[in-house]
């Protein structure tokens, strides 16, 4: 993780915190999975490869869920705050924008968009 930039975010009780560099994307997704997690009508998220963020915090509690395509989606999140993490695979960390949305410059990069309900 040398030579490049990072930020770092923390959830709100500051139990949970992430460092990862700069994030090249984030995307805000509309589809009813992301939709039923956030309790809102899309969700942010950072995307970091495995190897680019450190994590630090107690073990957070997951559950599995079937997604709407009938992948497994691994949930996180913190008991106190409710900080949440989004984690589809052990390659790729999708985080919720909130914890680093004070410190990283960028807009979104992509929008999924799903009509059903």
């Amino acid at each position: 993780m040398s030579g490049a930039q990072f930020v770092e975010g923390r959830c709100n009780c500051g139990a949970y915190t992430i460092k990862t560099r700069l994030p090249e994307r984030m995307n805000i997704c509309h589809c009813i999975d992301c939709r039923r997690w956030a309790g809102a009508f899309y969700s942010a998220h950072i995307f970091t490869q495995e190897g680019e963020y450190t994590f630090t915090g107690p073990e957070p509690r997951t559950h599995t869920v079937k997604g709407q395509d009938g992948m497994d989606m691994q949930r996180a999140w913190c008991d106190t705050c409710g900080w949440i993490d989004d984690s589809n695979n052990g390659q790729l960390l999708s985080v919720k924008f909130s914890p680093a949305c004070r410190a990283i410059p960028m807009s979104p990069g992509s929008l999924v968009m799903q009509n059903t309900i």
